[in-house]
């Protein structure tokens, strides 16, 4: 159920991009996440794409000329290993470069914020990582 936020200048991905990042990303988080393949789930993973100025992004202390992103995956404690997280930011670093037209070294930031359920609230109350891999089945989709 990772909730993202996906920050990148305007213009480096068009509608149709945005939408496939959000479904590939949906994926690829639930997969790493090892959650239930469920309406459900796949409802309660959320990415917010933010597009900023062009001249609001900085690199080096210069105004940016690449198309970099910045993609902050925050995930229940525990949801994601190591060997998760580094499935989930070579995967996703190629879905971000393929959505902008860029090959080889793709200047993409993925950083893991891990909460603790206690920190994250769904539906008023606390979230739990067996809730999200052993959802009622009749749990309707957000």
């Amino acid at each position: 159920m990772p909730i993202m936020f996906l920050s990148a200048a305007e213009g480096t991905f068009d509608q149709a991009a945005k939408d496939a990042i959000a479904q590939q990303l949906t994926d690829l988080g639930a997969e790493c996440e090892r959650l239930a393949r469920t309406d459900f789930v796949r409802s309660t993973t959320f990415l917010h794409v933010c597009d900023l100025p062009a001249g609001d992004i900085y690199h080096g202390g210069k105004r940016a000329t690449a198309k970099i992103a910045t993609l902050l995956v925050n995930v229940l404690e525990g949801g994601f290993d190591a060997t998760a997280k580094e499935l989930f930011m070579e995967r996703a670093t190629k879905i971000l470069g393929d959505a902008s037209g860029q090959t080889g070294r793709v200047p993409a930031y993925i950083i893991f914020r891990d909460v603790s359920n206690i920190s994250l609230a769904l539906f008023g109350g606390t979230a739990t990582l067996k809730d999200l891999r052993e959802p009622d089945p009749n749990a309707k989709p957000i």
